[in-house]
């Protein structure tokens, strides 16, 4: 099929799918997830992104004389280093 000339009475308005030439272009504001888009729906919060924000830092009274120390050690000892989010005072 390739290199040959299609015959002169050939319908060229077909692609190699058998449709029609006519495409459509999804519109600019169309949301793959089926969502409106907008501010509206930028201001809700889901309540697992609320309690994962809540558990980002651990409060300095939570936190083990241990734990405090080694987070505010220059290194983390192997074997001691806390599973515990560090406090917020100490993030910088």
């Amino acid at each position: 099929t390739f290199g040959t000339q299609p015959p002169a009475n050939a319908n060229l308005n077909n692609n190699a799918f058998g449709n029609s030439n006519a495409t459509t272009t999804p519109t600019a504001n169309a949301n793959p997830f089926g969502n409106p888009t907008g501010s509206a729906g930028a201001s809700f919060q889901s309540p697992q992104q609320t309690a994962a924000a809540s558990k980002t830092y651990t409060p300095m009274d939570k936190l083990t004389a241990e734990e405090l120390a080694e987070f505010q050690a220059n290194q983390f000892t192997l074997g001691k280093i806390p599973t515990k989010p560090p406090p917020k005072e100490l993030c910088f």
